[in-house]
């Protein structure tokens, strides 16, 4: 406030223009819920700091709930990323591994005990699609078309394609995951025009 220039009822009603204009901008309606949750969201972020806030207001979430869980998502994507620093994953699709032989196609394919089939069906959010078990992988794998820009992570994950030898860096999500094979939540790497749309390492 400028007390040389401004009184203090001009200065009330030029804070109640921000407040407005603030509300107005976030979307939300002028109930004490929605305020509230606005207020909360502003203060989180400010006590975050960091190159996590600029994911988050990326991310654009509605509540401080949904703020807090995309938050939880970034801290756990970086723990991740500390135990295992500068080590490629490994992805043998199309590569003999010691249990199966991963093909792409409707073939099942063989392991060290005979008969395996590593297709089935997996559900990733409310999608369902083909899925792959690839025992010589260690690092779960999703197809780009499947996942929400609000479950990609601010972490990429260099891992090696075994059929080429050769490693990249590729993107990771938070990947909600029904199959046989695995069930629950886990980071996965995410891959444009796979094949076959997740292909299950030893997650």
């Amino acid at each position: 406030m400028n007390e040389d220039r401004e009184t203090f009822p001009q200065f009330a009603t030029r804070l109640t223009r921000y407040v407005e204009r603030w509300l107005s901008l976030s979307g939300k309606e002028k109930k004490y819920e929605d305020l509230l949750d606005l207020v909360l969201q502003e203060q989180m972020l400010e006590v975050i700091g960091g190159e996590m806030v600029i994911y988050l207001r990326q991310c654009s979430p509605k509540t401080v709930k949904e703020l807090a869980i995309l938050a939880e998502r970034y801290a756990d994507a970086r723990r991740a990323a500390k135990r295992s620093p500068g080590v490629p994953a490994k992805l043998c699709i199309g590569n003999s591994s010691k249990v199966t032989v991963v093909r792409y196609d409707d073939q099942p394919a063989q392991s060290e005990t005979g008969s395996y089939d590593p297709y089935c069906l997996a559900t990733v959010g409310e999608k369902t699609v083909k899925a792959i078990r690839d025992t010589g992988a260690d690092v779960l794998v999703v197809d780009a078309d499947l996942v929400a820009p609000t479950d990609l992570l601010p972490t990429h994950r260099r891992i090696t394609m075994a059929s080429k030898n050769e490693v990249c860096s590729c993107p990771t999500a938070l990947v909600r995951l029904q199959s046989p094979f695995y069930c629950g939540e886990a980071i996965g790497v995410v891959l444009a025009n796979l094949a076959v749309p997740v292909i299950i390492g030893n997650t």
